[in-house]
């Protein structure tokens, strides 16, 4: 199996079945030294204290978004594909 050296998520938030979901992958990853870090917008408080302790103590490194608007991607949806 192949491992990255670096993981880098931008979400808006962190529920505990999304961590519940994914954590079986990403524990196999940080076991091979990768560097898992997440940027999260917890202004909705939409995601759950939870989830995020659970992603900082298996080793995650969490970084709030902090700044004007979003850092969603816009899109145009009036343009035909």
């Amino acid at each position: 199996m192949i491992y990255c050296e670096e993981m880098n998520l931008a979400i808006s938030f962190v529920r505990n079945s999304g961590v519940n979901l994914l954590r079986p992958l990403y524990l196999e990853s940080l076991k091979n030294n990768t560097v898992c870090k997440l940027v999260v917008d917890t202004k909705q408080r939409i995601s759950e204290q939870n989830a995020l302790k659970t992603l900082v103590n298996d080793g995650f490194i969490v970084k709030n978004f902090v700044g004007k608007g979003s850092f969603h991607v816009s899109c145009d949806h009036s343009r035909s594909l």
